[in-house]
């Protein structure tokens, strides 16, 4: 007649160790839910954001002939955009894995609206130059390339362990 419980079995049940309070008070520990309505709301609202800055202030940024200034424009844009999407994944407590997720729900609106902006650029950027077309098209694919980057970047202590 077999036993219940082998000595192997018995063994690996006195080795599991149970969860230490600090590690079950820890942010990296709390079980999170991806909500996609939020991250599609912020895309949208970000994607408003940035095509108004484009609408009334364009005209400063997207110069003709000024390299320096497109160059710190893609410097300073992808260092803004990895922080903000970090910043929203750190806010939403996010584990690496749903950041994927969250970065394609991020771009998904913009991506969408802007395909739509960028055939009616004389008529939404009437203060830019019709020429400038090109480099807004470039700075939005640089930008959105930026928001996907963010899914690979790992935040504190997340790369340590995930909770299943």
């Amino acid at each position: 007649m077999s036993q219940p419980y082998s000595d192997d079995t018995a063994n690996l049940k006195h080795n599991v160790q149970e969860p230490n309070q600090d590690d079950l008070s820890s942010s990296t520990n709390v079980k999170s839910v991806l909500n996609p309505t939020i991250f599609l709301c912020l895309g949208f609202i970000i994607w408003f954001v940035a095509t108004l800055v484009i609408r009334f202030f364009g005209h400063y940024i997207f110069q003709p002939n000024q390299p320096l200034l497109a160059l710190a424009l893609y410097l300073v844009s992808s260092f803004g955009i990895l922080i903000l999407a970090l910043s929203i994944f750190t806010w939403q407590n996010l584990r690496p894995s749903q950041q994927f997720q969250a970065t394609i729900l991020l771009a998904l609106p913009g991506m969408f609206l802007d395909s739509i902006v960028m055939v009616s650029f004389r008529t939404i950027f009437p203060s830019l130059a019709p020429s400038s077309d090109s480099a807004v098209a470039s700075w939005l694919l640089w930008c959105y390339a930026f928001v996907l980057i963010a899914a690979f970047m790992q935040r504190g202590k997340t790369i340590d362990r995930e909770v299943s």
